[in-house]
C-alpha cells in the first residue's frame, strides 16, 4: 500500500483545484471476503496512521461484511462490496465526523498537514452530527471555531 500512497502523492493534481477529488482504488480480485477484514485491518494498522499523520492520506476499506455505518444513518452500511478494495485519498476538512469515536484519529485530524484545519483540540467538539436530520450542521463550540492551533 505504500507504493500506492507514493503513486497517489505523485499523481496530478498535487495541489490546488481537484486535489480533494483525487482517489486511487486498489481492487483485490483474488482476496476472499472472509480474509479481507483481517488483511485490511493489518495493513491499516501499519500504514494508515503514519500516512495520515505525515501526508494527510486516508485509506478506506470496503469488503463484504464490513460493519462500518454511515454517519447519518446507523442502519446503512456503505462500506460493503462484493469485491474487496481499498481507496487512497487526501484527507478533507469534513473527515472529523468519521473520527468522533476514535480519540487518536481525531487528535491527528486537529494537527494534520493541510488541507485539514488547525482548530482547537478534540475536546472542543461537543457532539456527533444529528442522526435524524441529514442536513444538520455539526455542533462545534465557539472555541473550536475561533481558536487556532499554533502547531
Amino acid at each position: 500500500m505504500n507504493g500506492y500512497k507514493t503513486q497517489f502523492l505523485n499523481t496530478q493534481p498535487i495541489d490546488g483545484d481537484g486535489v480533494d477529488n483525487k482517489v486511487i482504488v486498489v481492487v483485490f480480485t483474488d482476496l476472499s471476503a472472509d480474509r479481507a477484514k483481517g488483511l485490511f485491518g493489518d495493513v491499516l494498522k501499519q500504514v494508515a496512521l503514519p500516512s495520515y499523520e505525515k501526508d494527510g492520506i486516508l485509506f478506506g476499506p470496503f469488503y463484504e461484511g464490513n460493519e462500518g455505518t454511515a454517519i447519518y444513518n446507523s442502519g446503512f452500511r456503505p462500506f460493503q462490496s462484493p469485491v474487496p478494495f481499498l481507496f487512497v485519498r487526501q484527507g478533507v476538512i469534513s473527515d472529523w465526523k468519521f473520527f468522533l469515536d476514535d480519540d487518536e484519529w481525531l487528535k491527528l485530524w486537529t494537527h494534520a498537514s493541510p488541507p485539514a484545519p488547525r482548530l482547537a483540540p478534540p475536546s472542543s467538539i461537543t457532539s456527533r452530527p444529528s442522526t435524524t436530520a441529514p442536513d444538520s450542521t455539526p455542533v462545534l463550540t465557539t472555541r473550536a471555531l475561533s481558536t487556532l492551533n499554533p502547531n
